[in-house]
């Protein structure tokens, strides 16, 4: 039985095989090109070089061989962009050209002419072939009915073994996996939930802060306020260590939210900082810059914050200056530079100024800067020139700066280049009456000679110019001359192409250099031959519309002869009952809901560490500033103005996240006699241990009404301030929050405290006898 179903099954493969066979065009050379295309996609120029120099190697068994060439040396000309080399790029690109040009359209059209004649012999083949592939099958199926009538006994126990036995081990797998997953994904949640209830805390303490500084006068009337003040500023750094301790800016870890902006919002919102530093008796400016980047809007604005900060704490005295700016520099990078004349720095205090330690008041902040400058670097090659720098002087002041990539300005540039047509020869604009066709004639000369003097981004911008021109001049023309456009246009987009290669924007490399090859062909068309080509394209698609038929029907056939002999063995065989079908049913439904859940709380994590990072970033200097200015006696409506800010920003963070609808991952379920869920109790008695530096708890366990009290003793350790916000005390703020979760979707009577030398726990009893 087991060999007529293996010639069963090598039977029906075979004719299949014979009934779809394509035939191959491609040789080595095409399949060496292939992989060369797909190497330079992923931006491994090396692996692509050498994969089109094999291409190169074998282009001669290509029948079709100024296709492939043209093709090689196309790519070629990508690879030598891309890394730089203008020349080899150069000589490719004209290479390419010149190919293109001496297998013209009307040679491509007679190949193209034998090709469809071959594939109409192919196509005959194929019919010939899927007939007997039909009649074939039917007999077959014929034969084997008659097989199966006779030897359904001996597939009965290979069905029941093999089958149900192996999909039922494969979910038990998969099931594992995902449940290993989950649990995973909810320590984390319950983790940065608990951060999430430590910033929270701090909400009613930087509130109180803001109320008691309304009331502060400088002097000694002001000494009760201030010294209040300062209890609270502490009390928030100690929740500000706490959550600089247990949310690392880390190298590699940052969420980065790229986006494209300009840099003008930035310094805008930089600006309403005058008046801080005008009471410090420093001139601050911000330069106008209307640069767009493409980077993280919020960490840029840290950056220069920061930035800012360290240079007005870097003056002493009056005359004090600190200046933001903004330069473009070559590569499409844009240079954003904090300057002061402060105090300085020696050329040794500089080279250490980003590592870990504290020179002249630049502090933690800066090594937050340079964590996000090596967080961009490991993003990907737009911000390979990312990076961040000092210049310093002793005496005479320090100038901090740092790249990212710059996004050119199509307005700007389009000015600019407005001007520079005036300046320009033409090469052929002359013999043109039409004046919007000459201005378009124009600019497409100015595109060829910006390309010569290697200014490529005025160049892409004259190409849009002229396509502007061209698209007034066929909407308004009552008879166009398409032959004077198609010229200009295979102009245009021949210089766009190149300055495209230059610039490395392959998008727009191919937008042009399709047009291009698209509209010379219809000036180099022969038409004659074209029109036998669409006779005969004409006649070969009939042919295929008839082998499509076909083959719709073999497939009918080739299901029905299948679901027939389906049929007939399950009918001769022992089926799985009707249970197990259930079962193995019952946990493909569990097995998607756990996928579900895991997915949902992989989200859930994702938004609460980006939200938490932010507020991290974004607020946690503010309490050090307003203490440096209670300490230096600083005005009162500057130190209430910095607090007032400091409170507002913190509660636009927080109320950002508390407006998101986030799952916490909690599933209630009856564990060990009490209503909780068991992958977080787990986790929680886990935390505890480690607190508790111990292997095994002590639990004496109490009944409460509806609730089970767990008294876990702390072997001698004093346990009265394990819920205070220190880093030591982590893991028991977790289970505090794990506790506070299951209470809220349980009974809200659940918690946990903690004595001197025990911890209690509280958690509802099971509703299961």
């Amino acid at each position: 039985m087991h060999k007529r179903i293996f010639t069963l099954i090598y039977i029906i493969t075979l004719c299949s095989a014979l009934s779809w066979a394509q035939g191959n065009d491609f040789s080595s050379g095409r399949e060496w090109l292939k992989a060369a295309k797909e190497q330079f996609e992923k931006g491994d120029y090396d692996s692509a070089l050498y994969l089109i120099n094999k291409a190169d190697i074998q282009k001669g068994q290509v029948q079709t061989e100024p296709e492939l060439e043209a093709d090689i040396h196309e790519l070629y000309c990508l690879i030598f962009s891309a890394k730089n080399n203008k020349h080899e790029s150069d000589y490719h690109r004209n290479m390419y050209l010149d190919i293109r040009e001496h297998a013209r359209k009307d040679l491509q059209l007679e190949q193209k002419a034998k090709e469809l004649q071959r594939e109409a012999q192919i196509m005959s083949v194929k019919m010939t072939l899927l007939a007997i592939a039909i009649i074939a099958l039917i007999l077959i199926s014929m034969y084997f009915r008659q097989q199966f009538m006779y030897d359904g006994e001996r597939g009965r126990r290979v069905l029941k073994k093999k089958d149900y036995d192996e999909i039922f081990e494969e979910q038990d797998e998969r099931l594992a996996v995902l449940r290993h997953k989950l649990t995973v994904s909810k320590e984390q949640n319950a983790d940065k939930q608990a951060k999430l209830f430590v910033v929270n805390s701090l909400s009613p303490l930087i509130a109180r802060l803001r109320y008691t500084l309304t009331g502060y006068k400088e002097g000694r009337e002001g000494r009760a306020e201030k010294t209040y003040a300062l209890e609270l500023i502490e009390n928030i750094e100690q929740h500000n260590n706490l959550l600089t301790e247990w949310i690392s800016l880390e190298q590699g870890r940052l969420s980065l939210k790229i986006e494209t902006f300009s840099i003008g919002e930035l310094f805008e919102l930089l600006k309403k900082n005058n008046k801080t530093f005008a009471q410090q008796g420093i001139q601050f400016s911000v330069a106008e810059s209307e640069t767009r980047i493409k980077a993280d809007k919020v960490l840029t604005l840290f950056m220069l914050n920061t930035l800012a900060d360290n240079a007005r704490k870097a003056i002493r005295g009056e005359g004090g200056m600190v200046k933001i700016s903004c330069e473009e520099k070559d590569g499409n990078v844009a240079e954003l530079s904090v300057t002061d004349n402060g105090i300085g720095m020696t050329q040794e205090q500089a080279d250490k100024i980003f590592s870990n330690s504290i020179v002249n008041g630049h502090g933690f902040g800066l090594l937050n800067c340079r964590g996000i400058i090596n967080s961009y670097k490991k993003t990907g090659t737009l911000f390979r020139d990312c990076m961040i720098g000092v210049e310093s002087e002793v005496g005479k002041g320090s100038r901090f700066y740092f790249r990212l990539p710059r996004i050119v300005m199509s307005v700007v540039m389009m000015l600019f280049a407005v001007t520079m047509t005036i300046a320009r020869p033409t090469r052929y604009t002359e013999q043109i009456d039409i004046p919007i066709l000459r201005q378009a004639a124009d600019y497409a000369d100015s595109t060829y000679y910006l390309n010569i003097d290697g200014k490529y981004a005025l160049a892409m911008e004259y190409a849009f110019r002229t396509d502007s021109c061209l698209t007034a001049y066929m909407s308004d023309a009552i008879s166009p001359d398409s032959i004077l456009v198609k010229n200009i246009i295979v102009d245009v987009c021949n210089e766009a192409a190149v300055a495209s290669l230059a610039l490395h924007n392959w998008d727009d490399y191919h937008y042009f250099n399709s047009t291009y090859e698209r509209v010379h062909k219809e000036l180099t068309t022969n038409h004659e031959m074209e029109e036998y080509c669409r006779k005969h394209s004409d006649y070969l698609s009939s042919i295929v519309s008839v082998w499509l038929i076909a083959n719709m029907l073999f497939t009918i056939v080739c299901i029905v002869v299948a679901v027939h002999l389906y049929y007939l063995w399950k009918k001769r065989s022992e089926r799985i009952s009707y249970r197990d079908s259930l079962h193995l049913d019952d946990r493909a439904s569990l097995i998607r809901q756990v996928e579900y859940e895991t997915e949902s709380l992989h989200i859930s994590n994702n938004l609460l560490a980006n939200a938490l990072s932010a507020i991290k970033h974004e607020t946690m200097y503010y309490p050090s500033r307003i203490k440096t200015l209670l300490q230096n006696n600083a005005p009162a409506e500057e130190i209430l103005e910095m607090s007032t800010f400091y409170e507002q920003l913190f509660t636009n963070l927080t109320g950002t996240i508390s407006r998101q609808k986030l799952p916490n991952g909690v599933r209630i379920s009856c564990v060990d006699g009490i209503r909780a869920d068991k992958d977080l109790y787990h986790y929680m008695m886990h935390l505890i241990k480690k607190y508790l530096n111990v292997s095994e708890l002590s639990i004496t366990e109490r009944t409460n009404g509806q609730y089970r009290e767990m008294h876990i003793d702390t072997n001698g350790k004093d346990a009265s301030n394990c819920f205070s916000p220190t880093p030591d005390n982590i893991p028991m703020l977790i289970s505090r929050q794990i506790i506070r979760e299951m209470g809220n979707e349980s009974f809200r009577g659940c918690g946990i405290i903690a004595e001197k030398e025990k911890i209690v726990i509280r958690i509802a009893k099971s509703q299961v006898p």
